[in-house]
């Protein structure tokens, strides 16, 4: 309130209004609102000097002890950076107003769109008297700086992203270096005003010996709470990295348990195909012996020699039935068997105790090829097939593709009928020739 009566009162009617006022720099906020409120924009040009400049000046001036000047040197600049972020202003490093006023002047006029209401060739006579480079009593540098505050110091952090931005005004990384020393300094500030407290109770100690000694205590304390934090954040990382590795082995865990019940799932889906072609096997087989029954009866006395596939096909006793994943390719000759099995049900029309069998199957896919133990014959014996082909009493031979059977087959009790099963699947073959002879003791009938 007091700040707008003033600019009203004083000021009113102005055009330009320049404050000059260093601890402003902590209530730019309140000096915003109020020049707002009475009608003025602000801009704001912020000197930037070196900080062990300021601190050499203060402890001359006023006394104040090398610890506490810095501290308040930091204090202001930084607050006054960050309360100024979004409006109209200048960093004016303090070496360049000294070594060519001018053209700062016209910096300033340019970056903030001033228009001064003296020429600045009007008046040089006058502020070149004033500002004069050897009025200048101390005189620092940034390695001064480092030197004196460490290359990790807030004074050297915070001077180091002033000058930046007094180059690069919307530098991110500047800034973000500022927050984090505003943030850290904010951490200490109880630790720094207790020491600060106890620093002006000690009168009858020389201010700068005090100072240092408080610069110390500040100093160790900074770096024990900032090497408990750093132990901590390892601590922290180690248990992050533990839990990541934790969670790594329950993940292969996973995966292998995933893939266990996928085998076993493909495991129970073969079992159910191979019951589901078991059962069509029987209900083929049982369908096989219903015709064969029937054809028996209605055929008559079977011929004493046939011929499936060197003579016709519609021979009487002669019946091929397909069971399980097994199809015709066009005739009674092609067939494909699928990964699932079956075979080819023969029925021979009637019950031979003796019998000579001459077979050849050619395997006709393209990554096939005949060998032994991949085709086999089974019998029946009235109660079921049994009695498979590989046995010594068997002819057999494997040439190229081809798969010849060449027996006489004399079994316990009379066939009634045989089944070709191939035993790679899947696969395409053909029966290029299948024959059958009732065999007598006195020879062929």
């Amino acid at each position: 309130e007091e700040v707008r009566r003033f600019l009203e009162t004083e000021c009113s009617g102005a055009d330009l209004l320049v404050v000059k006022e260093p601890r402003i720099c902590r209530f730019v906020p309140l000096f915003i609102e109020a020049l707002a409120e009475s009608g003025f924009e602000p801009r704001f040009v912020i000197p930037l000097r070196n900080p062990l400049e300021v601190v050499d000046s203060l402890a001359a001036r006023d006394g104040i002890a090398q610890s506490h000047a810095i501290l308040l040197w930091l204090r202001h600049v930084i607050d006054a950076e960050a309360a100024t972020r979004g409006s109209r202003r200048i960093i004016v490093p303090f070496q360049n107003l000294l070594s060519d006023w001018t053209e700062t002047c016209r910096a300033i006029a340019e970056d903030l769109s001033l228009s001064w209401p003296v020429a600045i060739e009007d008046a040089a006579s006058q502020i070149g008297a004033f500002v004069d480079p050897a009025r200048r009593h101390y005189v620092r540098t940034s390695q001064d700086v480092a030197n004196r505050y460490g290359r990790q110091g807030w004074a050297n952090d915070a001077f180091g992203a002033l000058t930046t931005l007094a180059r690069t005004s919307d530098d991110a990384s500047a800034m973000a270096t500022l927050d984090r020393v505003a943030g850290e300094i904010d951490a200490a500030s109880p630790i720094l005003n207790d020491l600060l407290a106890r620093q002006r109770s000690l009168s009858t100690t020389p201010p700068e010996i005090d100072g240092d000694e408080a610069v110390a205590a500040i100093v160790r304390e900074h770096e024990r709470q900032l090497s408990a934090a750093r132990q901590e954040v390892r601590a922290r990382d180690d248990e992050l990295a533990s839990l990541r590795n934790l969670l790594s082995r329950r993940d292969d865990e996973v995966a292998r348990l995933e893939a266990g019940i996928s085998e076993v799932k493909a495991r129970l889906d073969k079992a159910a195909r191979d019951a589901g072609a078991r059962q069509a096997v029987a209900s083929a087989f049982s369908t096989y012996e219903g015709l064969n029954r029937g054809r028996q009866m209605a055929s008559g006395p079977s011929p004493r020699w046939w011929s499936l596939l060197a003579g016709s096909f519609s021979l009487p006793p002669i019946l091929i039935t397909p069971i399980g994943d097994i199809a015709s390719q066009g005739d009674d000759r092609h067939w494909r068997a699928g990964p699932t099995g079956g075979g080819l049900l023969i029925s021979l029309g009637r019950e031979i105790r003796k019998l000579g069998i001459s077979c050849r199957l050619r395997v006709s896919g393209t990554d096939q090829h005949a060998k032994p133990g991949c085709f086999r014959l089974y019998y029946d014996f009235g109660d079921g097939f049994s009695q498979p082909m590989d046995r010594p009493d068997h002819a057999i031979t494997f040439t190229g593709d081809t798969v010849s059977v060449d027996a006489i087959v004399s079994p316990p009790a009379p066939i009634a009928g045989l089944r070709i099963e191939p035993v790679d699947q899947p696969c395409e073959f053909v029966l290029e020739d299948l024959q059958f002879r009732h065999v007598t003791s006195i020879g062929l009938r």
